[in-house]
């Protein structure tokens, strides 16, 4: 088997195709990784684009959700000829870049299987058309779909996705070099802007707490001035990241409102902060509860007011902060590495194939 893993994800921090394809090199596992961010848009794609999305519209008969591919099926041919991949793994977005009538003629004449993870799909629940579309444009191309949510897994099995897979996520293993002396600040929130997170956040803003995300700055005039000052008004740098994690006593995850709708289980920051030796306060979830013990390897808030309680205490019990900072790490080094992830995705195209 030889796997081709195309990253299609839209951010420049994270990158889950990269670290399936150096878990999937760790087993000796014959594989090739391609950025389609680096690919060549295909010639006069904005009007390309514009037209495509009035025709599809117009069949539509209304406004409708649509992404016009920036790629052309010439372009990923010549890149899967010269890879001969026995299956691809798409991550992230593969509908931004390719159609799924090109993805299937290009199946049809290499002779590969299709794999997916999904990473974003319960964004597209919050309207109907863009669900739609994502589940006929996106999802439907594929033979085998993984996801890091079991709700949106159960959802997709209701929808007559039958060969969905759940597989939370992983993280890197991180040498902990933490010390108490090293935390420049209590609290620490990484992710982009939202009214459920912007309520929470607020509640913390006489903390010594410390807020990424360029996508902040839109909300500027609904917060706070002691808010306002802690925030970072960028996306955090992947280099800075683990420093940042490292700096803090206590990192939070403050899920956006379509994850927390359908209780979307563990995201990535969950996995990334346990791996880093650092303790997680997290939204609950029922899929949190079935992966980790609440209590022992981190905790969970169900509302602001108890979020807030909860920083309280264990920003002023130590002992017991530390103690679940290091059994989150021992549980996500030993269970859930990428290396681990990817042996489970492994075992699953094995016996698809």
């Amino acid at each position: 088997m030889k796997i081709l893993f195309l990253d299609g994800m839209n951010t420049e921090i994270v990158s889950i195709a990269t670290y399936l394809y150096d878990a999937a090199k760790s087993h000796n596992v014959e594989c090739e990784y391609v950025n389609l961010k680096n690919i060549r848009v295909r010639f006069g794609y904005r009007i390309i684009a514009f037209f495509k999305r009035y025709a599809y519209r117009r069949k539509q008969k209304g406004k409708s959700y649509y992404i016009a591919p920036k790629l052309s099926l010439h372009t990923l041919k010549k890149i899967l000829q010269d890879a001969q991949p026995t299956v691809i793994v798409a991550v992230g977005s593969l509908h931004y870049y390719l159609s799924k009538k090109d993805s299937d003629s290009l199946r049809k004449q290499l002779g590969f299987k299709w794999a997916f993870y999904d990473t974003d799909g319960f964004f597209f629940l919050s309207d109907r058309s863009r669900i739609n579309f994502y589940l006929k444009e996106e999802l439907s191309r594929f033979d085998i779909i993984f996801t890091f949510s079991n709700s949106f897994a159960d959802f997709l099995k209701r929808a007559h996705f039958n060969s969905v897979k759940f597989l939370p996520y992983g993280s890197h293993r991180f040498e902990v070099l933490k010390t108490k002396a090293s935390s420049r600040q209590d609290l620490l929130f990484v992710g982009g802007a939202e009214f459920r997170r912007l309520f929470y956040l607020e509640k913390l803003a006489d903390l010594n707490i410390k807020v990424y995300g360029g996508s902040w700055r839109k909300y500027i005039s609904y917060m706070s001035q002691e808010l306002r000052e802690k925030i970072i008004f960028r996306d955090i740098k992947l280099d800075e990241l683990s420093e940042e994690i490292f700096s803090s006593k206590i990192v939070l995850n403050i899920v956006n409102a379509e994850s927390k709708a359908i209780d979307a289980g563990a995201n990535l920051r969950a996995f990334e902060a346990m791996a880093h030796g650092v303790m997680l306060l997290t939204d609950y979830c029922e899929e949190v509860d079935e992966i980790f013990s609440i209590g022992e390897h981190l905790d969970v808030f169900n509302n602001a007011h108890e979020l807030r309680k909860k920083v309280e205490f264990y920003l002023s019990h130590n002992d017991k902060r530390e103690s679940i900072a290091r059994s989150g790490y021992d549980i996500v080094t030993a269970q859930y590495t990428w290396n681990s992830v990817f042996g489970r995705m492994h075992k699953v195209l094995r016996e698809s194939i």
